[in-house]
């Protein structure tokens, strides 16, 4: 079973389907989400999201993704994956 942290990466996040959705949601509230697949430099982006700590999202965010936001959004992930393999 996976735990997800403040440290767990984006990766992490999205090669797992349980919680894929989810991060592509928290990546909209940063600055990266305004970037779609056909701006220059999405292959550099797609690299450093994936190896971004999730923590760093928050720092990014411009405030729209709090530190609050980020704890609860961890326990809901967590919850979900136990859920998942009850």
């Amino acid at each position: 079973m996976n735990t997800y942290t403040r440290n767990s990466t984006v990766g992490d996040l999205m090669e797992d389907l349980r919680t894929a959705a989810i991060v592509t949601d928290l990546v909209k509230l940063s600055p990266f989400g305004a970037l779609n697949g056909e701006e220059e430099g999405a292959e550099m982006l797609t690299a450093f999201l994936k190896y971004l700590p999730l923590r760093g999202l928050a720092a990014f965010s411009g405030g729209k993704l709090t530190d609050e936001m980020l704890n609860s959004m961890l326990m809901h992930l967590n919850w979900k994956i136990k859920s998942s393999n009850a």
